[in-house]
């Protein structure tokens, strides 16, 4: 993660998600630019909560690691997002996992700042409401999904959501390798149970192996089967 204090950018994402609507301007001066790459953590489950977050760009995926160690799917985040609201309200460590599923820019305003000058300020505490209820949405969502679709669902919904953005601008074909194991986790099933999935979205063609990883190929039927779960 890379920290830039001085950024034409911190001004430019404040205006484009119109943030000075609920942030006072003795804020502003104290917010920093984090840079995360692909596949870096931007926070872990029982850390310490030093900056409220807000997602500006890219993309990235929200887990909680259970007691038995496992992992289990909660979101996916997409600008605008705000990490560590929950944790906020409550003053507890950090309760998820969040790792960037492609580059991704947040705005990071210390902790003792927001409870300092925000806290008592109507215009954003109406705003952390508004994204608590959000959550709280998204997660009974996501329960009913577990609960409710197949697996050939939440895997097709999570491959569009891991590994596609744009597919009128790419000429690449899309590859999916990771560790099959934490998707399994993630989705709730079993790695036998994911393997076998796997293996009937190659016989219809929706997915093909090559060496050590898998390379969509039939991207309009893989969008059928995802219905959109979990956007």
């Amino acid at each position: 993660m890379n920290k830039v204090f001085d950024s034409d950018l911190i001004p430019h994402y404040i205006n484009k998600y119109a943030l000075h609507e609920f942030l006072t301007p003795d804020i502003t001066p104290h917010i920093q630019l984090h840079v995360f790459e692909k596949h870096e953590h931007i926070c872990r489950d029982n850390e310490p909560l030093d900056y409220l977050l807000l997602l500006v760009k890219g993309k990235a995926k929200v887990y909680c690691t259970l007691s038995n160690g496992k992992s289990l799917l909660l979101s996916f985040y997409r600008p605008l997002n705000t990490l560590g609201d929950i944790e906020l309200s409550s003053e507890n460590t950090l309760t998820a996992n969040v790792q960037a599923l492609e580059d991704v820019h947040c705005l990071a305003i210390p902790r003792y700042m927001v409870e300092q000058h925000l806290m008592n300020c109507p215009l954003f505490l109406r705003y952390l409401c508004a994204s608590l209820g959000k959550k709280l949405n998204r997660l009974s969502i996501n329960s009913s999904i577990n609960t409710l679709y197949q697996v050939e669902n939440r895997l097709a919904s999570y491959l569009l959501a891991t590994v596609v953005e744009d597919t009128s601008t790419c000429s690449e074909p899309f590859v999916f390798k990771e560790n099959l194991t934490h998707v399994a986790e993630l989705l709730g099933t079993s790695y036998r149970h994911l393997l076998r999935t796997i293996s009937h979205m190659c016989q219809t063609q929706i997915l093909k192996k090559q060496d050590n990883h898998y390379i969509i190929h039939d991207m309009k039927s893989l969008a059928a089967l995802a219905t959109d779960l979990y956007n």
